[in-house]
């Protein structure tokens, strides 16, 4: 199965919605090994085919927090999830779309993600309308290296001048509150830096000589968050970050459609060693974070519409196998039973009856002996001339023996025609059977046998 790894322009705020635009996105392809087969930079209607697709959402259109989740399923957790994080947003909680976590400890505590509604609903339907199945949306901050305890890149000490900095490009970046900065003890904190593609959404990544703006994902732990910051910034927003703990630095590189070498300002300023965009796709790729959920695990037919339909198949699948593997054993059984009954009767057959050489129909053969053998014996048999013709005589009254015209003996049966004036009455049957006959008439003639 192939995969289309896509990486997500950040949203611009101050957009309406009928402004929005994917534009020209970077992305990966991936075989079914997971390797990198390709990579590009694409406006969507020019993305490469693939059976899925993994879109990397930017860390400032996703709030991430670590909190108290209601131990509840299904639709009581998507009518829990409002309360649980409406405290921590600043736009309404229901123009966000919510999504949870898969449970890590036993402390109720689960990773809860908020992003705006509209803008998640425009990028999803854009890609289905695009043709694409299977979709899968992870954060970025689930995409960045784990981070490891190594003294601090910076000391201690950022100036009251570079925090003030830092937060005019946080506050540049939220724009509307969804993410907001950490809060709580530092950590040992992940810092991935890349370039805004000056194809987004947002326009143009350049503001002027020194005003290209780069996006910063902060990733501590499960949670993070995304700053939007100019180039002339950025070493004053680094140092802020990392002032009161740990913070490694990585620089997204060999992207799509970007130069080598973006900017040695960058590295000038700051050490941050290069994250290859190959390896944010991997990684996306192994995050089981999917921020499609609830309503839209239901927006395409593989993950909606078809996935309620999984157990009633499977269902009716091993239904139906276990009514063939029954019909296959009783047939079996009765072969079996077949053939043991077949092998009985010629057994007895060949005792009874030694000089039988030729076993065609067992039954019809044993038949056949035992009637020879009472014609040398001297019995008559049930469908002998005598025998027919004695049961009909007692058959017959009140019918006169004189309304017999004819009586004839032809293939063990007696065809006996009445004179034409003869009124063969009703019970005339009846009285055939009690005797141990059959017969049916046929115009003025009736043909009688014995009875089976």
């Amino acid at each position: 199965m192939s995969t289309l790894v896509v990486q997500l322009p950040p949203r611009d705020p101050s957009l309406s919605p009928e402004e929005w635009q994917l534009g020209e996105m970077p992305y990966a392809q991936l075989n079914r090994k997971h390797d990198v087969v390709g990579v590009g930079l694409g406006a969507l209607s020019d993305l490469p085919r693939a059976n899925r697709i993994v879109l990397i959402v930017a860390a400032r259109d996703v709030l991430m927090l670590h909190l108290n989740v209601p131990p509840v399923k299904g639709a009581r957790l998507l009518q829990a999830l409002p309360n649980v994080i409406e405290d921590a947003l600043i736009q309404d909680v229901h123009s966000c779309h919510i999504a949870v976590d898969h449970p890590t400890a036993g402390d109720g505590r689960r990773t809860v993600a908020a992003l705006d509604r509209a803008w998640f609903h425009f990028v999803l339907y854009a890609f289905v309308g695009a043709g694409y199945a299977q979709i899968k949306a992870v954060p970025i901050v689930r995409c960045l290296p784990p981070a490891h305890v190594v003294p601090a890149v910076y000391a201690d000490g950022a100036t009251d001048e570079m925090t003030d900095r830092v937060t005019e490009g946080m506050a540049e970046g939220v724009a509307d509150a969804t993410t907001q900065p950490h809060q709580g003890p530092a950590a040992p904190a992940v810092a991935l830096l890349y370039r805004v593609p000056t194809t987004a959404a947002a326009g143009s990544a350049a503001d002027g000589k020194g005003k290209t703006r780069f996006e910063l994902v902060i990733a501590r732990g499960e949670t993070g968050e995304g700053i939007a910051v100019r180039l002339d910034a950025l070493a004053a927003a680094v140092q802020a970050l990392s002032a009161t703990g740990t913070l490694q630095v990585y620089r997204l590189s060999a992207v799509p459609g970007t130069p080598q070498h973006p900017d040695d300002a960058v590295d000038s300023s700051f050490p941050a060693q290069p994250y290859a965009f190959e390896q944010l796709a991997q990684a996306a790729l192994r995050c089981d974070f999917d921020l499609c959920q609830f309503e839209f695990s239901r927006l395409t037919p593989e993950r909606g519409a078809l996935r309620v339909w999984r157990l009633p198949i499977a269902l009716a699948l091993v239904t139906l196998l276990i009514a063939l593997a029954a019909v296959n054993l009783e047939w079996w059984i009765a072969a079996h039973q077949n053939t043991a009954l077949l092998a009985q009767q010629r057994s007895l057959l060949q005792a009874t009856f030694p000089k039988v050489r030729v076993m065609l129909d067992p039954p019809v053969q044993m038949t056949q002996q035992l009637k020879a053998l009472s014609v040398r014996a001297g019995e008559l048999g049930p469908d002998d001339f005598l025998t027919l013709s004695s049961n009909l005589a007692r058959a017959l009254p009140p019918i006169a023996p004189e309304a017999i015209a004819q009586l004839a003996y032809k293939e063990r049966r007696l065809q006996v025609t009445f004179t034409p004036d003869t009124q063969v009455d009703g019970g005339f049957a009846d009285r055939l059977h009690a005797n141990g006959l059959t017969g049916h008439a046929d115009g003025t003639t009736w043909l009688i046998g014995s009875a089976p």
